[in-house]
């Protein structure tokens, strides 16, 4: 059980990993960034068969007493990360330019496209919700690890000095980034005025016939770079994962203390 808790919690860490550099794709490249998403859908899956006892024995009894409403939040939570996952998977390879061609015509790829852009930061919220509220399991395995003892008093001011600084940059990264906007971007409708969707006149660089909108998607589509310039335009922001991870890291402390503060107000067995 030590050894598939220690599996587990390397593969939550890789997966966070992963899914952290998928926000930085003019650094590390269109091919890593189709190859990662991969290898992240993989990694995934591979934890989900690690966790299927507990799954299957939810998904039979979610409707149950012997269920909590805690266990059914994390489970809905693993459910809609699984789908935003196979999504990214099938959408990615949908509008690949190094692994597979580009299989959607450029008219109907925008809305797909546009999605695909938006998802990873809903998937960002989720894993932060699915850490904080598995955060006791990792530490506990952590100190299963280290063999650190709780109780440590200089050890507690250190977390709490940790958790406030994480807060503060976490929200701060998420204005800085202008994550919220990013990740309802797809609510608009479009990610640029709708007169400039529809635009077919041709400019120096411009395929024939292909609206400026879905040349500018072609070029610089992906998590964190909404339409713009050519990526050799562009200078690469190596802080992007840090600003990311104190994102998820926000979102993660905001969860366990509202879990906190929710069981002891009403309990585990709610």
């Amino acid at each position: 059980m030590k050894k598939t808790n220690c599996l587990k919690l390397f593969l939550d860490i890789v997966i966070a990993v992963l899914l952290i550099l998928m926000f930085n794709r003019m650094a590390t490249g269109q091919e890593y960034h189709e190859v990662g998403g991969l290898v992240l859908g993989l990694i995934a899956l591979v934890h989900l068969v690690l966790n299927w006892p507990w799954v299957k024995r939810v998904t039979v009894n979610f409707f149950k007493s012997s269920v909590t409403t805690r266990a059914r939040v994390c489970y809905l939570v693993s459910l809609l990360l699984f789908l935003g996952g196979v999504f990214m998977v099938v959408s990615g390879l949908s509008i690949s330019k190094a692994i597979l061609a580009d299989t959607i015509r450029p008219g109907g790829s925008l809305n797909l496209r546009m999605l695909h852009e938006s998802v990873p930061y809903l998937g960002l919220l989720l894993v932060g919700i699915h850490v904080g509220l598995n955060w006791n399991w990792v530490t506990a395995v952590f100190r299963s690890i280290t063999g650190l003892k709780p109780g440590n008093p200089a050890l507690k001011h250190v977390a709490r000095a940790a958790v406030v600084l994480l807060l503060v940059f976490g929200i701060y990264s998420s204005v800085s980034t202008g994550y919220f906007t990013k990740a309802f971007r797809f609510t608009s409708g479009s990610g640029q005025p709708p007169a400039r969707i529809g635009a077919v006149e041709n400019s120096p660089g411009q395929r024939a016939g292909v609206p400026r909108m879905e040349m500018n998607l072609a070029q610089n589509s992906g998590p964190g770079f909404p339409p713009g310039p050519p990526p050799g335009n562009r200078a690469v922001d190596y802080t992007a994962p840090a600003s990311y991870l104190g994102i998820l890291s926000a979102f993660s402390v905001v969860t366990f203390y509202t879990d906190r503060l929710l069981a002891r107000a009403f309990g585990r067995t709610g």
